[in-house]
């Protein structure tokens, strides 16, 4: 049963644990740009405990919010595009809103996230150079050539830093707008 903000009934203790969450996992991105364990390990032991004793969302709802929100961001995690704070951070937002609220969040998040990096990518005034590494994982290189960023400024110069966004953030930014936006604004 769906409550009147279009989040399910009876959920109140996870979205409390949720806001906890969010709150720190804003301060501590921000100050340190990681989500350290001490935040989402205890959260996500808590949001089982939760649901289990009955206080939050079905079980098995939060199991499978869990396994959802988790791995898909762990594909992202093993290719290097992903932290493991952030993988962990959507796992324990899938075990308090469950399945299938996590499917918005993750939309919400990807849209966010990538305009974080687009803008990130026009601030560094890297878009152009972003874009032909991006886009040269489609085309095919010839023997001989490398699309590796650091052999190619291996004789002008040294080799950029790697930009990195504060994807925290974007989870952060896309379960609130899930929350105040609702289920029911989620088109499908």
């Amino acid at each position: 049963m769906r409550s009147s903000g279009g989040l399910p009934d009876g959920t109140v203790v996870s979205l409390y644990l949720l806001a906890v969450v969010l709150v720190l996992t804003t301060y501590t991105e921000i100050q340190s740009a990681r989500i350290p364990n001490w935040i989402t390990l205890p959260a996500l032991a808590a949001a089982f405990v939760v649901s289990f004793v009955g206080l939050g969302i079905p079980f098995v709802s939060c199991l499978f919010g869990f396994l959802t929100g988790f791995g898909f961001l762990f594909l992202f995690y093993l290719f290097g595009g992903m932290g493991g704070g952030d993988v962990k951070l959507m796992g324990v937002v899938g075990a308090l809103l469950g399945f299938p609220d996590i499917l918005p969040v993750l939309m919400y998040t990807a849209f966010i996230g990538g305009g974080m990096a687009l803008l990130a990518l026009i601030w560094n005034r890297r878009f152009w150079s972003g874009l032909r590494e991006s886009l040269g994982m489609f085309f095919t290189v010839k023997e001989g050539q490398t699309l590796d960023p650091v052999e190619e400024n291996e004789a002008g110069g040294v080799a950029a830093r790697p930009l990195t966004i504060p994807y925290g953030l974007a989870i952060v930014a896309g379960c609130l707008v899930h929350v105040l936006i609702g289920a029911e604004g989620f088109p499908g």
